[in-house]
C-alpha cells in the first residue's frame, strides 16, 4: 500500500504546482510495480513456500493440528492480499501513466499549432504593426497606438493580434485546468510568453480600460508573469 498511499500524496502535491513531467521518483515506482507485476507469481510461491515451512515449523514444535491450519489460512488470508496490493497498484500507475502520456500529447499537438503556416501569417502581421509602433509603445502614446489599431486599414493586423492572443490564452487555460501539461507548455513556449508579454503587456492593459474588462486575456498574462518571475 506504500506505493499507492506515495502515488495518491505525489498526485496532490503536483496539482498545487502544476502538472510537472514525472520525476525520478516516479520513473523508479514504475519500474519497481511494473517488475512486482511480473514477477508476482514468483512472489506468492516464496511466500508460500514460506507458509509451508511456518506450518512445518509449529507441528514440529507440537502445536496442534488446529493451530497449525489456523495459521495457513492467516498466510493463504497474506498471500491473497498481496496479490490485491500488487495487481491494484500496478494497474492504477498503468492507468496514471497512460493519463500522463495523453496529456503530453495533447500539450503538443496544442502547441505545435504555433508553428503551422496560417498561424505563422497571423504572426507576422502582428508583429509587423507592433515594430512599426515600437518607438510610440516605448515612450506610452498607447492612446496613438490604440487608435491606429482600431483603423480600418490595420483590420489585418488587429483580427492577428486577436488571434494570436486568443491562442496564447487558450494555451494558459488549459494549463490552469490541468488540461495542458504546464511543465511541456513552459519548455515549449517560456521565451515566447515573456517576449510577447514584454512587448505587449501594456497595450493589454490599455485594451482592457477600453473596453471596461480586466479579464480580456487575464490568464495569458498571469501564467506569462507566473513564470517571469520563476
Amino acid at each position: 500500500m506504500f506505493f499507492l498511499f506515495f502515488e495518491t500524496f505525489y498526485q496532490k502535491n503536483d496539482s498545487m504546482e502544476k502538472e510537472k513531467t514525472p520525476p525520478y521518483f516516479d520513473i523508479v515506482t514504475h519500474w519497481m510495480l511494473k517488475n512486482a507485476f511480473k514477477w508476482r507469481f514468483c512472489i506468492l510461491l516464496a511466500c508460500g513456500f514460506a507458509t509451508v515451512l511456518c506450518v512445518k515449523n509449529l507441528v514440529e514444535s507440537g502445536s496442534s493440528l488446529l493451530q497449525a491450519l489456523e495459521a495457513t489460512a492467516y498466510c493463504g488470508a497474506i498471500i491473497s492480499m498481496i496479490y490485491v496490493v500488487i495487481t491494484f497498484e500496478y494497474n492504477q500507475h498503468s492507468e496514471l501513466s497512460k493519463s500522463l502520456k495523453k496529456t503530453y500529447k495533447l500539450t503538443y499537438k496544442k502547441c505545435s499549432i504555433y508553428s503551422l503556416p496560417e498561424f505563422s501569417k497571423n504572426r507576422h502581421e502582428m508583429q509587423t504593426f507592433f515594430d512599426s509602433h515600437k518607438q510610440a509603445l516605448d515612450n506610452g502614446n498607447l492612446n496613438d497606438v490604440y487608435t491606429e489599431f482600431n483603423k480600418i486599414g490595420n483590420l489585418q493586423a488587429k483580427l492577428a493580434t486577436q488571434d494570436v492572443l486568443n491562442y496564447l490564452e487558450d494555451i494558459s487555460i488549459g494549463v490552469r485546468r490541468g488540461i495542458l501539461d504546464e511543465n511541456l507548455t513552459k519548455e515549449l513556449f517560456l521565451t515566447l510568453f515573456i517576449t510577447y508579454y514584454n512587448k505587449l503587456h501594456k497595450f493589454i492593459e490599455h485594451h482592457r480600460k477600453e473596453k471596461n474588462s480586466l479579464q480580456i486575456w487575464a490568464e495569458f498574462t498571469t501564467l506569462a508573469e507566473k513564470w517571469k518571475q520563476a
